[in-house]
């Protein structure tokens, strides 16, 4: 990867753990994801079952006080009438609470309550019977019973709604036996069958919220099948599937079948309010446990971002403070060789001051640092040393050009450019010994010529000593 430069580099390297992140983040957000949906319609269902629950209700009161209706008439017309008014506001209540993901079909099902208009004209109007109306009203609560049980399949391994459906069953069953306890005296056979199979379908019910519900509702439902109404209830059911004769007035069969109705209507009430708060509270803290694992993650990937820009900054700075503090020494020296051959101007400038790197560490990048600093410092001390030793040669050929002090009595003073100088002595450089000119191109060319003849010179000391001695030698 020669064309990518150090910063994008280190962002791939940043990229991996990125990537792993969210890998294992995505997944876990569309599990929670599902979590929330499958709490929110739990509770969403249970809030349906509980809204759904007293139109059941009162439609069972219903079935009870017509079957009575049909054996007595006028004892219970009045009741009657009230009855058909409270059920049907019960029907519609539960129409406008309804919210889960049920709640068409439970529309629908509650709309078919209006099928029993006509049932309830021809029994008023005393055209009724007892085998027309059982299967009626109970066909009717089995529907609203069965669109409660079918749930979606995320929560359909709940405990909460099974076993609530097992206690509107046990209640349905209880009810439905104590219906035929009613109507055994219209039609005794029809009540004998009737009695028997919900007795059993009853029992089942019962063990079966047993084994769903919590230890409290199962306690309470034991002792409403173990209370005196209950006894009572039940002894004469099995008169009446004996096919006994049971001497039990009417009106003592109906308060009977209502008292243990409303105990088991109080149970559900109870039953059915703790397990929709428990269901919404498992979807609120759902809800938040989500939210906390988003943001913790949220925070872990700018984390992760941040620290990754921080430690690249940290690597990619120094390294172009680097680059410009070299380029910045490159161009100085450059302009400062550029301006000492061209003009004469060193005897009045002093060497550039470099600015030094600052980076306090004590890891690779401070190494480099310390050392580009050092170079650094060196670079000047020799640019310095360099216009010092062109300032001092500058001097030097300079006096040799304008000639001896003069010896006058007025003192030492240098001779003027452009005056008459006395003949330079034998060690005089060759190249000098000419009259002085005026010229400073020309100057600058014997200086020059000079410090190349000085070079030579120089090397060919270095090569033969004994020559150089020779050379130096007077005469």
């Amino acid at each position: 990867m020669p064309s990518i430069r150090v910063a994008q580099r280190l962002y791939l390297l940043l990229v991996v753990p990125v990537i792993a992140l969210l890998t294992i983040a995505i997944p876990a957000a569309a599990d929670r994801l599902n979590r929330i949906r499958a709490a929110e319609s739990l509770a969403a269902t249970m809030s349906d079952a509980q809204a759904v629950a007293p139109a059941i209700e009162e439609l069972q009161t219903e079935r009870l006080l017509v079957t009575a209706f049909l054996s007595a008439p006028a004892d219970y017309r009045e009741d009657l009438s009230r009855q058909f008014f409270a059920t049907t506001e019960a029907a519609g209540r539960a129409h406008r609470s309804l919210t889960g993901p049920a709640a068409v079909k439970l529309h629908d099902q509650l709309a078919r309550l209006g099928e029993v208009t006509a049932l309830r004209q021809d029994v008023m109007a005393g055209r009724g019977a007892v085998a027309q109306v059982l299967p009626t009203y109970t066909t009717l609560i089995e529907a609203l019973l069965n669109e409660l049980a079918r749930v979606d399949p995320p929560i359909a391994t709940a405990r909460e709604p099974q076993a609530f459906d097992a206690l509107l069953r046990s209640n349905e069953h209880a009810s439905l036996a104590a219906t035929a306890l009613v109507a055994a005296p219209a039609d005794a056979p029809l009540a004998a069958s009737v009695a028997d199979q919900a007795v059993l379908l009853g029992r089942g019910d019962a063990e079966r919220f047993g084994r769903l519900a919590a230890s409290g509702p199962v306690a309470v439902l034991d002792g409403i099948q173990r209370g005196s109404a209950t006894q009572h209830l039940d002894a004469a059911l099995v008169d009446i599937t004996a096919a006994r004769p049971n001497g039990l007035p009417l009106d003592e069969r109906l308060a009977l079948a209502q008292a243990t109705a409303g105990q088991r209507r109080i149970l559900r009430a109870h039953v059915g309010r703790e397990l929709v708060a428990q269901t919404s509270a498992a979807a609120s803290a759902a809800r938040l446990e989500s939210l906390v694992l988003g943001a913790v993650a949220g925070v872990l990937v700018i984390a992760c971002l941040l620290l990754g820009v921080r430690v690249i900054g940290s690597v990619t700075r120094p390294l172009r403070r680097v680059a410009v503090a070299a380029n910045t020494i490159a161009d100085l020296a450059a302009s400062e060789m550029a301006r000492i051959s061209r003009d004469d101007e060193a005897d009045t400038e002093s060497a550039p001051r470099l600015a030094a790197l600052t980076h306090r560490s004590s890891d690779e990048i401070g190494e480099l640092a310390s050392a580009f600093n050092r170079v650094q410092a060196t670079a000047a001390l020799l640019m310095q040393q360099q216009v010092v030793t062109r300032r001092n040669v500058t001097r030097m050929f300079g006096n040799i050009a304008v000639g001896p002090p003069d010896p006058s009595p007025g003192g030492l003073r240098r001779r003027q450019p452009g005056t008459e100088a006395p003949t330079p002595g034998p060690a005089g450089p060759p190249a000098m010994r000419s009259a002085p000119t005026a010229d400073p191109e020309a100057e600058r060319t014997a200086l020059n010529a000079f410090v190349d003849g000085t070079h030579r010179a120089d090397k060919q000391t270095a090569a033969s000593p004994r020559a150089d001695l020779r050379r130096r030698e007077p005469g």
